[in-house]
């Protein structure tokens, strides 16, 4: 769904991935799932939402992997690029 650019379908099951993550306490699923929600609203130029949901990935991220990692630079990459998109300032970003 994410490559077919339908995004409110991918929205709704990576909402639905959440909750259940949430539920069952998994950290690395539900750090991905905010990852990937944060993604579909910077996609669809919703840029606090976006925001929002990457820094929550980040937290969860930062406790339980090495900052070094390729989910953490991902993650910090997107915040760059909404914050481009955003604000359009580049040392922000």
């Amino acid at each position: 769904t994410l490559r077919m650019q339908e995004w409110s379908k991918a929205e709704e099951i990576y909402q639905t991935l959440l909750n259940k993550y949430l539920d069952n306490r998994h950290t690395e699923g539900t750090a991905h799932a905010y990852h990937q929600l944060g993604y579909i609203r910077f996609q669809l130029n919703d840029f606090d939402a976006a925001l929002d949901y990457l820094q929550k990935s980040l937290e969860i991220l930062r406790k339980f992997r090495k900052l070094n990692s390729p989910p953490v630079a991902n993650t910090y990459s997107l915040i760059g690029e909404v914050l481009l998109q955003q604000k359009k300032d580049l040392p922000m970003a």
